[in-house]
């Protein structure tokens, strides 16, 4: 086999995982509740890829289709629960899918550093990052940058350092 054979089989089975997760998440009550808890589930089901499916690279993601389909679905489930949680009030209107990529993405090196050992240090943060959403007590965001096109692309940029 290759090694795009080897990455496929790999991301084939995280795939069937994440879909059995994002599955839980197409009908939900509590967008809050339903925010967190997606977020962790994806931290737990995959500790590494996270998210915002950061650090993957254009070529990885053209060679596997379970990688790609991984990236697309866990992002349009992420803005869908975000929405969602923001038409009730529980999470800032002025945040959008690419905001709270970046801000969850902070999680990564928490989660990879305490993995297995020391869980509720990055379950604590979890908690600590997502209260940044909360529209209680929060300042006002200096303003997007107007071209969509252009965050998405320096969003990505981030993810892949």
């Amino acid at each position: 086999p290759t090694r795009d054979d080897l990455y496929e089989a790999a991301f084939g089975e995280i795939r069937e995982r994440f879909a059995a997760v994002l599955a839980r998440y197409e009908d939900v009550d509590d967008g809050w509740r339903a925010l967190h808890e997606l977020i962790f589930d994806i931290f737990s089901t995959a500790p590494l890829v996270g998210p915002a499916v950061g650090q993957v690279d254009k070529e990885r993601l053209d060679a596997s289709p379970s990688l790609r389909w991984i990236v697309t679905e866990v992002h349009a489930t992420l803005d869908r629960v975000l929405q969602f949680a923001q038409s009730q009030g529980a999470v800032r209107a002025d945040v959008d899918v690419e905001d709270l990529s970046l801000l969850v993405d902070t999680l990564r090196p928490v989660v990879a550093a305490s993995g297995n050992d020391a869980p509720e240090l990055w379950h604590r943060h979890l908690a600590l990052v997502l209260d940044a959403l909360r529209p209680g007590a929060a300042s006002p965001l200096p303003a997007r940058l107007s071209d969509v096109e252009q965050r998405i692309r320096l969003t990505r940029t981030v993810h892949h350092r």
